[in-house]
């Protein structure tokens, strides 16, 4: 059995619209210009997200609060976070032979019910940012814990892939299809890069 873990949003969920709608605006609302526009965000996630905030002085618990808003105002639009195509199929498969681990910059309760409505509730663990701001730090817990020998992440983002790299998780596969480039993956030290969740499924199934 191995260990599998993922990103959550744009590589399980189709989150850039989302974000675009309803996380974006609350910065403006509250007059922080840090992020403009949505390109703003993504580049932000291009090293780790909380650090680059801290850089230009938001807080962590400013960021909470704006977290918490964005999911509040979800559940009253009573809009779920879309997962792409075939990403059901492909976890309960995984689920079967591998430990699969979530490991995300969202909060971890939030990725859990909309886990459970789906029917998937069989994950080795959910690790949002209240466990690990940094997914380094979830890394090398898991390298400690379970041996790192196996283990594989997938993500879309360009600081996460920069991450795993700096602890030496073993295998790094990155996505293109979420908010991810891939020759960007690849430079920052993704192995292989798969525009699908189909083609990623496959690989994913001969590990």
């Amino acid at each position: 059995m191995g260990i599998i873990c993922f990103d959550f949003d744009g590589t399980l969920a189709d989150t850039l619209t989302l974000e675009t709608q309803y996380y974006l605006p609350i910065f403006h609302r509250r007059g922080i210009g840090l992020f403009k526009t949505i390109d703003d965000v993504k580049e932000a996630c291009r090293v780790n997200y909380y650090d680059f905030c801290a850089e230009h002085d938001l807080s962590e618990e400013l960021l909470e609060e704006i977290l918490l808003e964005f999911q509040a105002t979800l559940k009253t639009e009573r809009v779920e976070e879309p997962l792409f195509p075939g990403v059901v199929e492909m976890l309960g498969a995984l689920m079967k032979k591998h430990a699969v681990y979530i490991i995300s910059s969202n909060d971890s309760a939030f990725i859990r019910e909309r886990m459970a409505a789906e029917k998937l509730t069989d994950f080795a663990g959910i690790i949002g940012w209240k466990e690990a701001k940094r997914k380094k730090d979830a890394f090398l817990s898991l390298l400690q814990k379970k041996g790192g020998d196996d283990l594989c992440f997938i993500t879309d983002s360009v600081g996460d892939v920069r991450e795993a790299a700096e602890v030496g998780v073993p295998r790094i596969f990155g996505v293109s299809y979420g908010w991810g480039i891939g020759d960007d993956l690849l430079e920052a030290g993704a192995a292989r890069i798969f525009d699908d969740v189909p083609s990623l499924a496959e690989a994913l199934a001969e590990l």
